[in-house]
């Protein structure tokens, strides 16, 4: 069976910012390799896509000439409604 040890109360400031520090350090390390998987997760994509598309001269790929926009929304996430005026 797995012994998890018991966490200790920090008594002085020093022990607390190495709590801390070692936190930061965790997290920014899971953050470094989530980005490394999505990194080459899109490689791997595009290799793929690129490996489907066809290779003869005057076609082209719609998937790899453009890719879709989703339409833009305020920084709120609300859809502004149009004006019934015509924008005056």
């Amino acid at each position: 069976m797995l012994d998890v040890p018991t966490p200790h109360p920090a008594h002085t400031w020093r022990d607390f910012l190495i709590h801390i520090a070692t936190i930061c350090v965790g997290l920014l390390i899971a953050i470094g390799l989530e980005q490394t998987v999505e990194a080459l997760h899109r490689r791997h994509e595009s290799v793929d896509s690129s490996s489907r598309c066809p290779t003869k001269p005057g076609i082209t790929c719609p998937s790899a000439t453009s890719t879709p926009q989703l339409p833009r929304r305020p920084a709120s996430g609300l859809a502004l409604p149009s004006s019934p005026c015509g924008g005056r």
